[in-house]
């Protein structure tokens, strides 16, 4: 099994504000100005950098790199990273934009290659492990045509892995938000996700405890941080797909039916665990052990009573039945497929 989809969105919109993997800090970009915001303060503080230099700039981009952990801004001839590091927040002009920029009220001279680090607070978070997750959509991800086409195949993705690159504090409040989140909870429907997706985010993902379109679906709460709605969402998306309890795994427990293809990859249970799907039927299984031994009951989706095991992609493997766990030693990997009715 491989992942084929680059998560990576973009937007040429001029002001695109996306959040810094490993930060709680977003930035919205114009050609010649960033604007810097922490999104974990109940009223954020906003800095400024501004570039000193004569427009227009031609093919300008916003980027959100997901692959890489960071944002990308560029155009004709130039690219600007922003990475959150442990020391902070780092500028690295990797082909300049222009000699001079304006680094909160002071100039100061830059070269191609320099790596500025931002005199802001910024605390460093590390996740321990990324799973990734794919709906079998491919296309590029230009922000505002994959908000026109509006398909949460594409858009899952991008918020499932997102989720897991932005530190979280306290609880999203019991107004407004929550009472969608709590619809997905009980529903697990593509319609109340894609309500919580339209009230609860915008511009280029970034998560929000106020529907500033007036669409009708939340009742507006300013109290807390936004990012609480990253952190409890992850947990409701995770659901849908795979879920532990005791001694089972649940694979594809809860999948709405327009989820009909996709792969979820890097699954941390005492092992790890790879699968995909497709035509709303479970495809292949790739366990790996670690340093200590693993027993689980495979809970499968309903139907589902035997299906082939191989300890080698060279063996014929055999078939057994799912009402039998799965043990295993450690540092070993197990293939399954063929599951039948």
């Amino acid at each position: 099994m491989k992942m084929r989809a680059r998560l990576q969105p973009f937007s040429h919109l001029l002001g695109t504000q996306c959040l810094i993997p490993h930060t709680t800090w977003a930035v919205k970009a114009y050609p010649t100005r960033l604007v810097f915001t922490d999104l974990s303060l109940k009223r954020p503080v906003e800095h400024i950098i501004d570039f000193v230099i004569q427009g227009p700039i031609e093919d300008f981009t916003i980027q959100l790199d997901l692959e890489k952990e960071c944002v990308a801004i560029f155009g004709k001839s130039f690219r600007t990273l922003i990475k959150g590091e442990k020391e902070g927040i780092a500028l690295i002009f990797d082909r300049a934009i222009c000699s001079e920029i304006v680094l909160f009220g002071k100039k100061r001279k830059i070269e191609s290659k320099e790596k500025v680090l931002l005199p802001i607070k910024s605390s460093f978070y590390a996740a321990e492990h990324i799973e990734r997750l794919t709906l079998g959509k491919h296309t590029k991800l230009d922000w505002q045509l994959v908000e026109r086409r509006s398909e949460l195949m594409e858009i899952l993705p991008v918020w499932y892995r997102l989720a897991q690159l932005i530190p979280t504090k306290g609880k999203v409040p019991a107004m407004g938000i929550t009472a969608l989140l709590e619809k997905c909870h009980k529903e697990k429907s593509y319609a109340r996700w894609k309500q919580l997706y339209d009230a609860g985010f915008e511009s280029l993902m970034i998560p929000r405890l106020v529907d500033r379109d007036f669409q009708g679906l939340i009742e507006s709460d300013e109290q807390g941080s936004a990012l609480a709605v990253l952190a409890e969402s992850f947990s409701l998306m995770r659901d849908m797909f795979y879920r532990e309890k005791d001694d089972a795994i649940y694979l594809l427990p809860n999948l709405p039916r327009e989820f009909h293809a996709g792969k979820l990859f890097g699954i941390q249970s005492d092992a790890e665990i790879d699968f995909e799907w497709s035509k709303k039927l479970l495809r292949n299984v790739v366990i790996r052990t670690g340093e200590k031994p693993w027993k689980k009951q495979l809970k499968l989706p309903k139907g589902i009573r035997r299906f082939r095991v191989r300890h080698s992609l060279n063996e014929r493997g055999k078939m057994i039945s799912t009402n039998k766990a799965i043990d295993l030693e450690p540092k070993r990997v197990i293939y399954l497929d063929r599951f039948q009715k």
